[in-house]
């Protein structure tokens, strides 16, 4: 089975957290925040200096 795995990160901290995922030869997506949705209550001051990431994995190494 197959996990996603999904965290909204600062557009500031993306070349070191994709440069490590690049490293460890881990495969990700990654999008601009829309401004709907869960996002906007929890960053509703800075939602466009935001990036989302999704990672799927299989569910044993995501434990």
């Amino acid at each position: 089975m197959h996990k996603m795995v999904m965290a909204v990160i600062r557009r500031a901290l993306f070349d070191k957290i994709t440069g490590e995922f690049e490293k460890k030869r881990i495969h990700f997506t990654c999008s601009a925040v829309k401004g709907f949705g869960k996002e906007v209550r929890l960053y509703h001051e800075d939602i466009h200096d935001r990036i989302k990431i999704e990672i799927i994995a299989e569910e044993k190494d995501v434990q």
